[in-house]
């Protein structure tokens, strides 16, 4: 290599390397006995004594003299002595670039190989305070909150990822695991917890008292903490399996206690599940958790005390039952997670923060399976995979996604080590893992729990890496399908991306093809094949399994390729297959319906879409049309939202281009439309009583054809409701579709009326019901102003827009025109006529935001709308030429790039418009 001296400066002034002292240090502590001086003062005082054994990782010569070099951060070492049958007293060195500090004598290791060592420092910390959100809680810090008149205090700890070294020194590792005993002085008022129960109390004079801790099992430094404080709490007592009465408690501070009722029942319902799962005891004789007022993770496992940001565990005085049932879930997930470390983290724990992804994936994973035996119907996973799981596949066709596996990750903090879509990836990764244990698709993974518990109880207070576990996994009995668990795991962790599996006839086979699913076709991305254990689900209802390994694989006939979603897959199949799927559609699960529309809308208008894509979902929604209530709610929402999205762009487009499919495609618009509404009761209809997936369903429903009877007379009915009462008549879902479709066909009395809602939305408010804002039924006013077909009207939306350029959100009234084809040409006049004024106030005010949102706004409906004409597109080609407005001219390339997804769903407007008319 060729020497660089200008580099070589440079790298004189960068600190030294960060070695583990796991390696290089000759002994190791084995255990800590910690006891701290703690006052509301700014510093406190501190002693370990610790006991030391052989390193078996370490490298040293006997001859040297004794060192031992620990983690510490802002802490003063006042003295240090090693006693080894004598005692020695140390040379004491900190480091404040490698955050360390080294204990040394002339004594060699050769002379105290045969003696028990044990190292007694004394020091002094620092107690951080912590006011606010903006403060970083790390290491001791200390937060005052008011009860009334009164100062109240609470003095708390955060260690997670290396934070111990700020409390006290030590090998602040996750490859060291101790047993540690903690001492606590403090005022006697105030309450201490920490990670184990309390084994004596004593009062020591002058209001103070001296509170000593059991000693933990093995563990990391990341999980230790402890809390003194003025708290109340709850407490309940359970039967574990083996420990009978024992003590559950959630601390708050002050007069809070009663919010915690939710947080007790979960942790009360949870603990027993969590050791009948894994079949593993829990190990510590107590279960507490602290809500904080600050805390900068959101909630942390700290074994057997577990700290979560109070905001996240308890439930307000007052919400709306919409709001009190989302808090409810947030507070269940949070806690339910925390409390999975306490077992897969805790007690068995990873061996290096590169596997942050698969802790923190498996603590959601599960938590979500234990909240999904509470829901009905599957609804926590439905949920999450027909939302979260669709949004992680979204992210996961970018062809810059990284693998979920990473090496050598930063750990200055949590979130260092923290990737959100290896994360999201692993979540459904390890469902798709945990399914293999199962021998028909649900969403009970108690035989993969099991094994997992038995890998817990082989490697109890250890360390493991992510192999470890697949290697286990593949041996249990449990794996009864005999599946090469490393093999796939390392398939799914190791490639980025995830498979779109392509789905045609072969004969009297099928043919699965699978290819990594990428948005940008021009990627150079390679295109490895994925280890694809393969469900599928045939007509009679039974099962079968495969092994996709490489491109291509050929399998029996059957009705659906991965059957409920068992793996993160995009399907797509020939016409035939669509046909068999609507024929059967009832006989899906409800998981497998929303994943078969997911997969149509992931699909179209990508590189992957062909005739076959758009005829299939049409045969599904002919079948819908036919039977609605063979669908659940949010499969037929997310069918109409897809069917919007298809006619709509057909119908912008062969009105100019094929008049024919234009009829055909807005007949058979009206008729879906007419018809689904027809199936639904409205007169009469108490809304409150309906859950917020029909409402949403309905909503829809109303937007599909604002030219639709039924749609009117339904629409006008509420519109009256919503200007005249009574109060809380109409949901807050259903308002911006309300008000469309009475600008369809509204007149200038009517426009008015509405118009009058935007100035003064307050007017209607009170005749709305569910969670939302004045801003809410506003915006859906505004909205609506561009939905109006009479061309006076639509002058009138105009020239509003005009008019109001620095009115924030303006621009939204004209969202309705674009699904206009007869206005594009009066859009494109107007905006002629009117784009000297844009110009020049847009050079005069470029900063101003509201009127820079409102000229993007009019620019994309103008260039959207002309670009469905061949002769406007030439106009506005023209137009730009002459203007030579680099802003416009760089719009109108984004715009036009992100017009070819409506070109691609006019690809098989001929064979749609026959299958629509027969």
């Amino acid at each position: 290599m060729s020497s660089q001296p200008a580099l070589s400066s440079s790298k004189a002034d960068l600190p030294p390397p960060m070695v583990s002292l796991a390696f290089s240090n000759a002994y190791l502590p084995t255990d800590y006995d910690l006891s701290l001086e703690i006052s509301s003062k700014a510093n406190y005082m501190g002693l370990v004594v610790m006991d030391l054994a052989p390193n078996k990782r370490a490298l040293f010569s006997g001859s040297d003299p004794f060192q031992l070099v620990l983690n510490a951060v802002e802490l003063v070492v006042t003295d240090a002595y090693l006693l080894a049958g004598t005692q020695h007293k140390l040379k004491v060195e900190q480091n404040r670039k490698t955050e360390s500090v080294k204990f040394s004598t002339d004594v060699t290791f050769d002379s105290l190989k045969n003696e028990q060592l044990r190292l007694r420092v004394h020091f002094i910390g620092v107690v951080r305070g912590v006011a606010s959100m903006r403060d970083f809680t790390k290491g001791v810090f200390k937060t005052k909150y008011k009860d009334g008149a009164n100062d109240r205090y609470i003095i708390s700890t955060h260690c997670q990822p290396s934070f111990a070294r700020l409390i006290f020194p030590c090998v602040d590792d996750v490859l060291v695991k101790t047993s540690l005993k903690l001492s606590l002085t403090a005022d006697e008022k105030f309450t201490c917890i920490s990670n184990t129960p309390i084994k004596s109390a004593s009062p020591i004079g002058q209001g103070r008292r001296l509170v000593v801790f059991e000693a933990s099992p093995k563990m990391t430094t990341s999980v230790f903490s402890f809390a003194v404080g003025e708290f109340d709490f709850l407490e309940e007592k359970i039967d574990l399996s083996r420990q009978k009465n024992f003590p559950l408690r959630v601390y708050t501070q002050v007069g809070e206690s009663g919010r915690a009722k939710l947080a007790l029942a979960t942790v009360k319902s949870t603990l027993p599940k969590l050791v009948q799962k894994f079949g593993v005891e829990y190990p510590i004789a107590k279960f507490d958790v602290i809500a904080l007022p600050f805390l900068s993770d959101g909630g942390v496992e700290n074994w057997s005390m577990i700290q979560i940001l109070k905001d996240h565990l308890l439930t307000p005085d007052s919400a709306s039952p919409a709001e009190m049932l989302k808090i409810t879930s947030m507070i269940k997930n949070v806690l339910v997670h925390e409390m999975v470390h306490m077992f897969m983290g805790d007690l068995v724990t990873f061996e290096s923060y590169d596997y942050t992804w698969l802790n923190e994936a498996f603590a959601t994973f599960m938590a979500n399976t234990i909240l999904n035996e509470e829901s009905d119907d599957n609804q926590v996973w439905f949920d999450q995979l027909a939302s979260d799981g669709f949004n992680m596949k979204r992210y996961q066709g970018l062809d810059n996604m990284k693998p979920i596996h990473t090496e050598n990750v930063p750990a200055d903090t949590i979130q260092s080590t923290f990737s959100k879509h290896s994360y999201d990836k692993g979540i459904f990764v390890l469902r798709m893992l945990a399914g293999l244990f199962n021998e028909t698709p649900c969403e009970n993974y108690d035989n993969y729990f099991s094994a997992v518990g038995d890998f817990i109880n082989e490697n109890k207070y250890g360390l493991f890496k992510p192999t470890d576990l697949w290697i286990f996994l593949k041996e249990h009995p449990l794996n009864k399908f005999k599946y090469d668990i490393p093999t796939i795991m390392f398939s799914w962790t190791r490639t980025a991306g995830y498979p779109i599996l392509k789905v045609s006839r072969q004969g009297e086979k099928l043919l699965v093809e699978q290819h990594r699913f990428l948005y940008n076709p021009e990627s150079k991305v390679e295109d490895v094949p994925y280890q694809v254990p393969l469900l599928v689900k045939n007509s009679d209802g039974t099962y079968a399994r495969y092994m996709l390994t490489d491109r291509r694989l050929e399998i029996d006939n059957c009705l659906l390729v991965n059957a409920n979603h068992s793996v993160i897959a995009t399907v797509k199949y020939s016409l035939p297959q669509y046909e068999a799927i609507a024929e059967n559609f009832e006989k899906l699960s409800n998981i497998e319906q929303c994943q078969v529309v997911l997969d149509l809308s992931t699909v179209f208008s990508e590189q992957y879409q062909d005739s076959d894509d758009i005829l299939g979902f049409v045969v599904l929604m002919n079948r819908i049309v036919k039977e609605p209530k063979i669908v659940n709610a949010t499969a037929f929402n997310t069918a109409l939202s897809l069917f919007n999205t298809l006619t709509k762009s057909i119908l912008s487009v062969s009105y100019f281009d094929d008049q024919n499919a234009y009829q055909a495609i807005a007949k058979w618009e009206n008729t879906v439309a007419s018809s689904l509404l027809n199936s639904f009761e409205w007169d009469g209809l108490d809304f409150r009583q309906l859950p917020a997936t029909e409402l949403s369903v309905r909503a829809t429903l109303l937007k599909l054809d604002y030219s639709s009877a039924q749609s009117q007379t339904i629409a006008k009915k509420l519109y009256k409701q919503l200007l005249h009462g009574p109060k809380g008549a109409v949901p807050i879902k259903l308002v911006a579709a309300v008000l469309n479709n009475v600008q369809a066909s509204g007149s200038a009395k009517e426009y008015k009326e509405i118009l009058g809602i935007v100035k003064n939305p307050d007017s209607v408010s009170d005749h709305v019901y569910e969670e939302h804002s004045t801003a809410d039924v506003r915006t859906a006013a505004l909205t609506s102003l561009g939905y109006v077909t009479k061309s006076d009207l639509q002058q009138k939306t105009l020239n509003y827009v005009l008019n109001n350029m620095d009115m924030p959100s303006v621009e939204l009234a004209l969202v309705g025109l674009k699904h206009q084809p007869a206005a594009f040409a009066t859009i494109w006049a107007w905006f002629c006529m009117h784009y000297n004024g844009f110009y020049a106030k847009f050079m005069k005010d470029s900063k101003n935001q509201s009127f820079i949102r409102t000229f993007h706004g009019i620019v994309q409906l103008v260039f959207e709308s002309c670009l469905c004409s061949k002769e406007l597109t030439a106009k506005l080609e023209t137009f730009l030429k002459a203007k030579k407005f680099e802003p416009l001219n760089s719009e109108f390339q984004r715009v036009r790039a992100a017009f070819g997804d409506r070109l691609k769903l006019n690809e098989a407007n001929g064979q749609l418009s026959r299958l629509v008319a027969a």
